[in-house]
Formats: C-alpha cells, structure tokens, sequence
C-alpha cells in the first residue's frame, strides 16, 4: 500500500512539472483602475472633471492642525480641464464646528479657508446649510493661454480646545462635515 501512495505521489508530482512550464499567449491589454477617496463628481461621471474633498480629520493631542485641501482635477490628465469651468464649493457642520461626545461634552474646532483663494471659516456657530459657509470657487482656465486659475483651496482645520481632564484615552469626539460642490 505504501509503494502505491508513493508512486501516485510522484505520478503526481510529474504531472504537475510536465503541465507547470508551458506558456499561455494572449492579446496585452491595459486597463486603469483608479479609486480617488473623496471625490466628488458634481457634473456626474461623464463631466470630465472632479474634486477631491479632505478625508476624515483625526485631531489628536499632538496634532491640533491639519491641512484641508479641495482640488479641481480633470478624470483624463491627457484632455485636461474644460476651459471656463467653475465649481462652487460651501460646507456645513452638523454640530456647528464642535466634536461631542455623549459623556465627556464637546470640543471647539474651526476650518479656515479664508487664506489662498478661500474665502471662508467653518467655526462655532456655524449653521447646517452648506450655503452658511461657502468656501470659494474652483476654476479652470477661462482661455488656453490664459492664467486665471484655482485649481486647488488649501485650509487648515484647528481643534480650539482641549479634552478635560479625566477623560479616558482614545475618547472620540465627532461631528461631522458636509461640502456641497456645484458648478456654476
């Protein structure tokens, strides 16, 4: 019984070596798969453009400022962006710019875009309607040898305080953050 197993094992095994080295050919194709976190495409898929909006924000205690940035990109880099293109972009907070937490209360944060082209800062008080905070305007060039363009608004998100003392590591405060992006 054992010399059976054996020599199916190496009928076996030379099936494998005699089937393993042979070639397979076929037409060469390449597709691009592309996954961009954070964007939105307000002109729907076929627009030819999109804008990358900022990720999730993690503040943490030696990190109280993150940069916040909104771009303008054509989904073709070969094409380019279509010439005169405007994309509005505003933002609101759910809980006016304050990270909460159930049991350890609520911290004060604020997103200033109003240097580099942005005209506004989401901050306490803010109120949910996107249109309460409107960021700035995105654009391509309005000509091909013309210069007036935004292709991209850079902010800073700042946590104003501090957690309480008392409060158990890896509390999370949330709130949450919503753009509205519309073409103008």
């Amino acid at each position: 019984m054992k010399k059976r197993l054996a020599t199916l094992a190496i009928l076996g095994a030379m099936t494998v070596s005699a089937v393993a080295p042979m070639s397979v050919f076929a037409a060469e194709s390449e597709t691009e798969v592309k996954y961009i976190t954070g964007a939105v495409t307000p002109g729907g898929g076929d627009a030819g453009y999109y804008v990358t909006i900022p990720s999730d924000i993690m503040f943490q205690d030696t990190a109280t400022a993150v940069e916040q940035k909104l771009e303008l990109k054509p989904v073709d880099t070969t094409k380019g962006l279509p010439y005169g293109l405007e994309v509005g972009v505003g933002v609101a907070s759910a809980q006016g710019a304050v990270v909460s937490n159930g049991t350890y209360g609520s911290l004060k944060y604020e997103v200033d875009y109003t240097a580099n082209e942005g005209g506004a800062k989401l901050a306490e008080g803010s109120t949910g309607d996107p249109t309460d905070v409107f960021v700035g305007t995105l654009k391509s060039k309005s000509t091909p040898s013309a210069g007036d363009q935004t292709l991209a608004l850079t902010g800073q998100a700042r946590l104003l305080q501090a957690a309480g003392v008392g409060t158990p590591k890896g509390t999370e405060f949330v709130d949450t953050l919503t753009y509205t992006i519309t073409q103008n």
